[in-house]
């Protein structure tokens, strides 16, 4: 069996045990608690790649909005976004750092609390894709260029990355 994003209960394992099924949690979203292989996406490196892509594209006041703060990936990306903005010797702001969920709505609301800072951010790095959309639309709600959308959110997932 393998499960994504969450581990099973140990009532459930111990079934799974008995039954000789063999059992790997894939990104889950804390570290297990109980015996079980258990396989982290790379978040770190996206969290890395993800926030050199906005440097490169000449951004230097980089948000970042969690979507659970101590979940183990989310705390991975973040790690990621922090090594890259030291790499490049850009500080991060107080504020800048946010949980908000992973959901549209969590993405609106954090991406509308990071946009009305003093010294809003150029650039949010979204953990989620749903935070990432509800941020894009806090950013327009206040009347950012439609050309600079592309630039408010990045995925850990190249397909996705914007």
């Amino acid at each position: 069996m393998i499960t994504i994003g969450g581990e099973p209960a140990p009532a459930q394992l111990a079934a799974l045990s008995r039954a000789r099924l063999p059992v790997v949690v894939v990104d889950p979203l804390n570290l297990p608690d109980t015996p079980v292989t258990s396989v982290g996406a790379t978040n770190f490196a996206g969290g890395l790649s993800a926030t050199r892509h906005l440097l490169d594209l000449g951004h230097r006041r980089i948000a970042y909005l969690d979507d659970i703060a101590d979940a183990a990936c989310d705390q991975a990306r973040m790690h990621g976004y922090r090594a890259a903005m030291e790499a490049a010797g850009v500080p991060v702001p107080a504020g800048y750092v946010r949980t908000s969920g992973f959901r549209y709505p969590d993405g609106g609301t954090g991406g509308a609390a990071l946009l009305d800072l003093r010294l809003p951010p150029t650039a949010i790095f979204a953990a989620s894709d749903g935070s990432a959309l509800g941020a894009v639309q806090a950013a327009r709600a206040r009347g950012c260029a439609s050309r600079r959308t592309s630039a408010w959110s990045a995925s850990t997932t190249p397909r996705s990355r914007s």
